[in-house]
This record gives structure tokens, sequence and C-alpha cells, in this order.
């Protein structure tokens, strides 16, 4: 003769189950909210990079040399530089030569007086007083730097202006200029 077994032990009430699934839900849809607002913020910030970096494809300067002059008194550099691109730009950053010495690249201190909009020129006095070598040693600049390059916010967007063969044309600063800062 077959018998029948019967289990006398009972399942877990269907109200604690509807709590578990819930609950359950709950924290996978927790963590997949965390992770898409992370995937979402770094697609962001690229997306953003990738922009800019495609904006200084557009943005372009140029230094018209023949209005660049020396202060050998005050060590001032005064430079002309036209916005030729199609975005504005802001000078970020400057690299003296003279001689056999390069300057580290140093920023400028008071960046925000140094934009230029789009078909803009305007005169930038540089106080070059401070400028130092790779050694940490304050360039002399006796003469007056051999070459002095321009950066902007874009790496690739520059200008450089050369000491003309027959020196500097020199002029005498007299304050009344926003003068360039740089970071010491």
């Amino acid at each position: 003769m077959i018998t029948e077994k019967r289990f006398s032990k009972k399942g877990i009430s269907p109200l604690i189950a509807a709590v578990l699934l819930i609950a359950f839900t709950m924290a996978v849809a927790l963590g997949l909210t965390a992770w898409i607002t992370q995937f979402t913020k770094a697609k962001e910030t690229t997306a953003k990079q990738a922009s800019e970096k495609t904006n200084c494809i557009y943005k372009s300067i140029k230094s018209l040399d023949e209005y660049a002059a020396w202060d050998p008194t005050n060590k001032i550099l005064r430079v002309y530089i036209e916005n030729n691109g199609e975005y504005p730009v802001r000078l970020t950053k400057i690299v003296v030569v003279e001689g056999n010495d390069i300057s580290l690249p140093t920023q400028f201190v008071n960046t925000t007086d140094l934009g230029l909009n789009t078909n803009t020129e305007k005169f930038f006095y540089i106080n070059l007083s401070n400028i130092k070598d790779a050694n940490g040693q304050v360039l002399p600049l006796t003469k007056g730097p051999d070459k002095v390059t321009i950066y902007t916010e874009c790496d690739s967007v520059y200008t450089t202006i050369l000491k003309p063969v027959v020196g500097w044309n020199t002029f005498k600063y007299n304050g009344q200029k926003p003068l360039i800062q740089l970071v010491s």
C-alpha cells in the first residue's frame, strides 16, 4: 500500500514574501540609480571636455610684432595681440627665452583682464622682472627677451614674439595701463 506523506512545515507567509520582494526590488533600483547617475556625470564631463577641445580648433591669436616694445628699466614687455579666431580666448601663461636660458611656463596672476573677444586686439603690458629659469634663478633680461611665447587656455593656441634683429623698440611704462603680473 502506498502512503502519502504530507509535509507539515509551512512556507513563509504571503505578507513577509511581499515585503521581502519589495525590499529586494528597491535595493536593486537604488543601486541602478546610483550607477546611472555616476555614468551620466562621467559622460557629461567627457562631452564637455570634447566640446572645449573642439572649440580650440576654432581659436587663434597672433601678435602684431611691429607694436612690441621693451621697457628696460622696469622690465615690462608691451605686446599687441589680436584674436583672429571664431571664439573668445584668455591668455594664461608665458614662456620667455633669453640666450640659452628658458623660463619655466609661468602663469599669469590676473587672468580676468586677459580675455580677447572675437575679432578684437589690444595691448598687454607684461611684467617680466621676476621670471625664472628652470633652476629658479631670475632671468637678467638686460637687453630684453629674445623670444616670448604667450599661451591661451588651449595649449595649441599661442603666439610667439621674437626680438627684432635691430633690438626692441623701447618705451617708458607710465603705470596707467593694466599691468599683467606673473605668479612668482
